[in-house]
């Protein structure tokens, strides 16, 4: 159990060191040069470099399966980058150390619009532990998720709306200890990848995808 302590803290560090760069990026865009969620990532901690909050209530089954809901707050960054929320619900099988069921939904507040979707779990089951263990050392309802997860998203765009489709791997992990120096005590983050194919995208980037009349008056 020790590994996963290990794990989580590691893991945190990791997550705060990578998102000043990625702030960067996404401030240099301004939110405006994709079409998709390639490369947003949503994070909160108890890091100071990650400031945000998580909300996971529910109770662990010890015997069997247990239900939590969680709600999650922060910056996110990328090409959409600003204030994100996502609210979702876990169904933890104790017993197969799996979790069977993820939904959430979530928004960001970005530059360019607001960002909102879905998101269902990817496979039958993803990891997940709730109480002692999850933590040995957590609080009697901690609760640990890592899994893929599916999402459709709806994205604003010069043009309209428009919709984004791929995966994402999420963890919620909740000690239920929070406060106590040099400990981070929750970790939500969140990559996204998107799967949607195509040709020419919403804003146009590429020459060769300019419409037919910009062509025109090239020529002329």
């Amino acid at each position: 159990m020790k590994r996963r302590w290990i794990r989580f803290a590691v893991l945190a560090t990791a997550f705060g060191l990578a998102a000043a760069p990625a702030l960067a990026f996404g401030g240099h865009h301004g939110g405006d040069s994709s079409s998709s969620l390639t490369g947003e990532t949503l994070l909160t901690s108890e890091i100071p470099l990650n400031p945000g909050t998580l909300d996971v209530e529910g109770t662990c089954n010890l015997l069997g399966t247990s239900t939590f809901t969680f709600t999650a707050t922060g910056e996110a960054t990328g090409p959409f980058p600003g204030p994100f929320t996502e609210s979702g619900t876990i169904v933890v099988d104790l017993l197969g150390g799996v979790a069977t069921s993820f939904s959430a939904t979530f928004s960001i507040d970005s530059p360019a619009g607001t960002v909102t979707g879905t998101k269902t779990l990817q496979t039958p089951t993803a990891f997940g532990l709730c109480g002692t263990a999850a933590f040995p050392t957590g609080g009697p309802n901690s609760l640990d998720f890592e899994g893929s997860v599916s999402y459709s998203a709806t994205i604003p765009g010069r043009r309209g709306s428009v919709t984004d489709t791929g995966t994402s791997f999420v963890v919620v992990s909740d000690t239920e200890i929070r406060g106590q120096p040099g400990f981070n005590g929750f970790l939500f983050s969140e990559t996204f990848t998107s799967t949607a194919t195509g040709g020419c995208d919403d804003f146009r980037r590429h020459r060769g995808c300019d419409d037919d009349d910009d062509d025109d008056d090239d020529d002329d």
